[in-house]
């Protein structure tokens, strides 16, 4: 004969050992359980502040056959990670800016970035997956249609740009080469 003392000491055995949690009735339901990993960890971002540019866009800007005029012609695509907010410029020179929300990690190691946007917004949301370094994987970007596109930080982006430009920013040497000009004559 079993006490009920034993009998509930058995009950929560089973349960605890038992693959699906029990419904209201104490049958085991047939949902499935979900484990959600995800944690708002802010210390996660801090690795990841600066400019991201697309890899493509990091080989463009390397050519050094690029003179001041072609540095000047296209502004570089990139992604701007701030403390409290993101910067995205695209390639045709559109750009878009939101403050964050929230930064969660889970366990298979992406990092997600949640803005403070409108549910309609192109940008809600950035994903950096495979993060290595100077590299990652970014999800999320209105530039790419939300589509993943490897990234990479380019340190040697200001010091190209002074060697490039001479020291002079593109609206000097775009007001240099309007005066250098010949008038056009109807």
């Amino acid at each position: 004969m079993v006490s009920r003392f034993g009998l509930l000491a058995l009950t929560l055995l089973s349960l605890s050992c038992a693959e699906e949690p029990p419904d209201a009735a104490g049958a085991p339901s047939s949902s499935p359980v979900i484990v959600n990993a995800q944690v708002d960890d802010k210390s996660k971002l801090y690795g990841l502040l600066g400019r991201w540019y697309p890899v493509r866009e990091v080989q463009r800007l390397r050519d050094e056959t690029l003179t001041a005029h072609d540095w000047c012609k296209k502004p570089p695509m990139r992604l701007t990670l701030l403390p409290d907010a993101v910067e995205v410029v695209c390639e045709k020179g559109e750009s878009y800016s939101a403050p964050l929300a929230r930064v969660r990690t889970s366990t298979a190691g992406e990092i997600v970035l949640s803005l403070r946007v409108s549910k309609d917004a192109t940008m809600r949301q950035l994903r950096f997956q495979n993060v290595r370094g100077t590299r990652a994987n970014i999800s999320g970007s209105p530039c790419f249609e939300g589509e993943e596109e490897p990234h990479e930080r380019f340190p040697d982006y200001e010091i190209m740009t002074r060697q490039i430009l001479g020291g002079k920013r593109c609206s000097q040497i775009d007001a240099a080469e309007a005066l250098l000009a010949p008038p056009a004559h109807p």
